[in-house]
């Protein structure tokens, strides 16, 4: 690989917000692969330290400037470490050699956890792949990147790195605001930091087939079940007047077309206001009303627009760091989390080489739970089957159970559940 081209990066346009909200959220989110064997921590170090330089946005430290945060170049030699923590804690670079993600493992899995300012779900994922596919080719088996591995021996392309928000970026449309605040799940809270996790893997073809017969797609049809489970759970009062809200979140690559390996992700929010006595198929039937209008390339377009247009505005743009960090707090607070009640991930088909796929048993996502969200819901397909993880940082379960429960009761889809071997009893 030549020589490196690059000492900085600005953030891109959605990283600037994290920072800003570390001590509301650690927005960490969690990748696993489980292997067929357990791990070797001397060959997994040597595979982190050569898929490193391929990945130069991952190869960074967070820095203050005036006005903006930024990343510099870190020389540094990223550690891996055995798991000892809950799922997503915060990543505390002074204690991870300045590093924004980390590499853990446990028997027979590996795991990285990312801080969201570096990158999303797919970014983080084509870093994954290609650090399983060394640690395994470091092992000697014969695997081949047959096309779906970005390889440690290549340059990394210059498009990997781009702000594609600044790309798409049209003066256009902008976003409204979605309105009223969203129902909260209330319940016993964990000490801060602690979080159960809870993952059910079943038949990716048997969700499938149950969507395309009310006519919807897999995240829509998850989305649609979460909110039935929240209305199904004693705790919702209907008297609040607040809808049950999901938040989405969107690949904006699959719209505008891009290859960067940073942060390209929108949203949109579908809900139900509920009002007495509802059916699952209703609330299909108003999300999918509300998707003709959300979920749309306008739509995302006006997103891309609203949240450059921040960030190009004269007072905001030349206003000190503190300043900016204390309006994005503010904004967050009213127009973030606020505005949902949970959130339901979905980072589709992961795709590894099949020279691969005899070695990697199962792969699956988490992102943390929070005070506003103390439930959030993220899945992924590997292999044939769908792997729905919740994770929570409230003592009820009620939600997730009556979740799992009409997968298996109403729809008849087995479902086979496992946790982080903590508090499974809860």
């Amino acid at each position: 690989m030549k020589e490196k081209e690059y000492n900085w990066y600005r953030l891109d346009t959605t990283a600037r917000l994290y920072p800003a909200i570390l001590d509301t959220r650690d927005s960490t989110f969690r990748l696993t692969m489980e292997l067929d064997e357990e791990v070797d921590p001397g060959i997994l170090q040597r595979a982190l330290e050569k898929t490193l330089p391929r990945f130069p946005t991952f190869e960074v430290k967070l820095k203050e400037g005036l006005f903006w945060y930024y990343f510099e170049y870190n020389e540094n030699t990223p550690p891996i470490e055995p798991e000892t923590e809950f799922p997503c804690s915060r990543i505390y670079p002074d204690k991870n050699n300045e590093f924004l993600f980390r590499v853990l493992y446990n028997k027979k899995r590996i795991s990285l956890e990312v801080f969201h300012s570096i990158t999303d779900g797919l970014g983080g994922m084509e870093f994954f792949k290609t650090l399983v596919f060394e640690y395994l080719k470091m092992k000697g088996y014969p695997v081949e990147g047959e096309g779906l591995i970005k390889m440690s021996d290549e340059y990394p392309k210059p498009y990997e790195t781009e702000d594609s928000f600044e790309k798409y970026y049209d003066r256009g449309k902008k976003r409204k605001h979605a309105g009223i605040g969203a129902y909260h799940i209330e319940g016993v809270a964990y000490p801060r930091g602690e979080q159960n996790m809870l993952h059910g893997v079943l038949d990716v073809e048997e969700i499938l087939a149950a969507s395309r017969s009310y006519g919807v797609k897999l995240t829509t049809f998850l989305s649609a079940i979460m909110i039935y489970a929240i209305y199904r759970d004693h705790r919702l009062d209907l008297g609040e007047k607040k809808p049950v809200r999901i938040m989405v979140p969107v690949n904006l690559r699959r719209m505008f077309p891009s290859g960067t390996l940073r942060n390209f992700i929108s949203h949109y929010l579908v809900g139900v206001l509920f009002e007495g006595e509802v059916t699952f198929e209703e609330v299909i039937a108003q999300l999918s009303e509300q998707l003709k209008h959300v979920a749309t390339k306008t739509e995302m377009s006006a997103y891309i627009n609203s949240n450059v247009d921040v960030a190009k505005n004269i007072i905001v743009k030349f206003a000190p760091l503190h300043a900016k960090n204390m309006g994005l707090r503010a904004a967050y607070k009213w127009y973030g989390e606020n505005l949902y009640t949970a959130i339901v991930s979905n980072l589709a088909v992961v795709r590894l080489p099949e020279s691969m796929t005899p070695y990697v048993k199962s792969i699956s996502c988490a992102t943390g739970a929070t005070d506003l969200l103390p439930i959030k819901m993220t899945a992924c397909t590997y292999n044939g089957k769908l792997d729905i993880n919740f994770i929570r940082c409230i003592e009820e379960s009620d939600i997730i159970k009556e979740f799992f429960r009409f997968i298996t009761k109403e729809l008849k889809i087995k479902v086979g559940l496992y946790g982080n071997g903590w508090r499974e009893d809860a």
